[in-house]
């Protein structure tokens, strides 16, 4: 899971943190949740847009590894 937001509208978006999503559940309250390990780097990244308009957007692996830069990869190894 990766949190991002609209850098520049419509064309980059910046990246603050990443994790893995441990699990699927439901709240007491019958709502679904992902509990998810974090990892905040010291440094955000701006990339080119690969959508921020809803709270989850699920991409494939393969169109990550297609579209996203060098920088992002050398980013995600950063702990």
């Amino acid at each position: 899971m990766i949190l991002k937001k609209h850098e520049e509208f419509g064309k980059t978006m910046r990246i603050y943190s990443h994790g893995k999503v441990k699990a699927a559940k439901t709240s007491r309250i019958e709502l679904p949740y992902l509990p998810v390990d974090l990892i905040t780097p010291e440094e955000f990244l701006e990339l080119p847009l690969m959508g921020c308009n809803t709270t989850v957007d699920v991409r494939s692996i393969k169109r990550v590894e297609d579209e996203m830069p060098e920088e992002f990869w050398e980013w995600l190894g950063q702990k």
